[in-house]
């Protein structure tokens, strides 16, 4: 791993990372060291793409359900990934709306 890059004991957040660009910044952060949450609207996609990723990189990887556009739902989010991870380092906002 290059050291200029070593997010090793970073937590990111990932919004709309079950496919397409999310998922592919989902996995160069892990790739990276982070550790995950990645977020989106689908719940079995969701679950897949944490799955998948967690096991290609051997990082945490958190799957929370959530919509971006709601207020709530967004601070719930924030409220989980500092209640299981401890911290939040990046944020990767790449709601497709």
């Amino acid at each position: 791993m290059n050291d200029l890059f070593d997010l090793t004991g970073r937590v990111a957040l990932i919004t709309g990372a079950s496919k397409g660009l999310g998922k592919e910044m989902a996995i160069a952060l892990a790739e990276a060291g982070a550790d995950l949450v990645i977020s989106s609207r689908t719940e079995a996609e969701l679950a897949a793409t944490a799955a998948e990723i967690s096991s290609q990189t051997n990082r945490t990887v958190l799957a929370i359900t959530g919509d971006v556009t709601d207020r709530q739902s967004a601070e719930d989010t924030v409220e989980k990934t500092l209640s299981k991870l401890g911290r939040l380092d990046i944020l990767v906002n790449n709601a497709g709306i």
